[in-house]
């Protein structure tokens, strides 16, 4: 069920927490962590808001947690995603209204990305140090 609590910065969350997915699944989780600044649009001062994501070995959304402003659409996207069972590339497919909204995805993708390049050069390094110890 998710929520947001109406502080100031604004908390919302849905799903497990990252303690509860590692006592599920155990080490088979991902979490990006990641602090996403942007311009407001209303007054122009700089905001912060932080992001986490828990995601499963297959990049289904396990949880979703953040502070600050202008999470609320992603926060929308994200219950749909979970609820249909889609991976979290799915997100980057919508499309959203807020200017806020886009540059937080922007950096969600960006993490995303960089997380899934250093797990794919592991599995490279390891299929090559594998091909050549065959070879030998």
């Amino acid at each position: 069920i998710p929520y947001t609590l109406p502080t100031n910065p604004p908390i919302n969350r849905v799903g497990y927490t990252e303690k509860q997915a590692r006592l599920l699944l155990g080490k088979k989780i991902t979490v990006l962590k990641l602090n996403s600044h942007f311009t407001s649009s209303s007054n122009l001062s700089q905001k912060t808001t932080f992001i986490k994501i828990i995601l499963d070995n297959s990049n289904h959304l396990l949880g979703f947690h953040s502070l600050g402003f202008g999470v609320e659409e992603i926060l929308i996207a994200i219950v749909l995603l979970m609820a249909e069972k889609k991976p979290l590339h799915y997100l980057f497919k919508l499309k959203f209204s807020h200017l806020n909204s886009l540059q937080i995805l922007q950096h969600i993708k960006q993490s995303w990305l960089e997380n899934n390049q250093k797990q794919n050069h592991i599995i490279i390094n390891l299929s090559q140090t594998l091909f050549i110890w065959k070879r030998e």
